[in-house]
């Protein structure tokens, strides 16, 4: 019985007894998905339109109860400064006679001072603070208090997206309570009368 010689750097490229090893291996193949009908922007990042529009608008109500919470434990004032037009926001340190600027630049490694932007698409509607007063440009500043008083007192966010369609789906509404400072949020167009307005303290 005779067997096949090894192969050597000489041999063939179509040698028998090495081909099986040389050849290469089959690759998968992949097809695209039958296009679907448009519901919702889909990005690279899997994210939807609604999806992106509901983080955003949670982004800046948890900013706000970040905010009155350090206000209360750092036993200091504090400012948002939500600017409508840029789709931004950022947080103030109001400086304090009695304090140190170490004391300052401590507390501002803390918080981020820096301004933070909505997402691409996503825009600030307007700033509601009561059923007939509302800002839609401009700069509007909430205050915290030590005591855990927020002012404006009672207060609604509007932002929408605009790689959503239609007016109600594009929008989401984030409402500050003015008596316990609960941050809510209500995809659409939410009525203001749904924020409980507290009396002043």
């Amino acid at each position: 019985r005779s067997s096949a010689s090894p192969c050597t750097p000489s041999s063939p490229p179509n040698c028998g007894a090495c081909s099986a090893q040389r050849r290469p291996p089959r690759r998968a193949r992949f097809w695209p998905a039958s296009p679907s009908p448009k519901t919702d922007a889909i990005h690279l990042d899997g994210a939807t339109g609604s999806a992106r529009l509901a983080s955003a608008a949670r982004q800046v109500g948890t900013t706000v109860e970040f905010l009155r919470g350090h206000a209360i434990q750092a036993s200091r004032p504090l400012e948002l400064h939500i600017d409508i037009d840029r789709g931004e926001w950022k947080t103030v340190i109001p400086p304090r006679p009695s304090e140190s600027e170490r004391d300052r630049r401590d507390e501002e490694e803390v918080l981020v001072t820096d301004p933070v932007a909505l997402p691409k698409w996503i825009k600030f509607d307007a700033i509601q603070f009561d059923t007939n007063d509302q800002k839609t440009s401009g700069v509007v500043v909430v205050t915290f208090s030590p005591l855990g008083e927020i002012s404006p007192n009672g207060l609604m966010l509007r932002l929408y997206s605009d790689e959503i369609e239609g007016r109600e789906e594009q929008s989401f509404s984030v409402e500050v309570n003015g008596l316990t400072g609960e941050v809510s949020y209500t995809p659409g167009i939410a009525k203001f009368e749904q924020v409980v307005k507290g009396e002043s303290f």
